[in-house]
């Protein structure tokens, strides 16, 4: 398989994104991809290193991203328990009005 379309496959995107966000020409990079022209061996290196490492740190955000969330869910759902003991009254009027 060619080089630059395992790249960008590995990446999950499309090629019209893969070339936005590495600002790659797009006629170029399908040139790349159909053998028209060759890529030169630094840029698929370059490619290969960079596009890894966004890999790696989008893994990395999702992971962060969803452990916050999941505290801050935490803290809110304990604090609406806390409420709702504190205020059942309130709470049931509440939830009678939302529906």
């Amino acid at each position: 398989m060619n080089a630059i379309k395992e790249i960008r496959e590995n990446t999950g995107m499309n090629r019209a994104d893969f070339s936005k966000v590495y600002n790659i020409p797009i006629r170029t990079l399908e040139d790349w991809e159909a053998g028209r022209r060759k890529c030169p061996e630094y840029v698929v290196s370059l490619l290969r290193r960079v596009t890894n490492e966004d890999i790696d740190n989008t893994k990395a955000f999702k992971l962060y991203a969803n452990n916050e969330l999941m505290k801050e869910l935490g803290a809110c759902y304990r604090e609406l328990l806390k409420v709702m003991r504190e205020y059942p009254k309130v709470c049931v009027n509440l939830q009678t009005d939302v529906r």
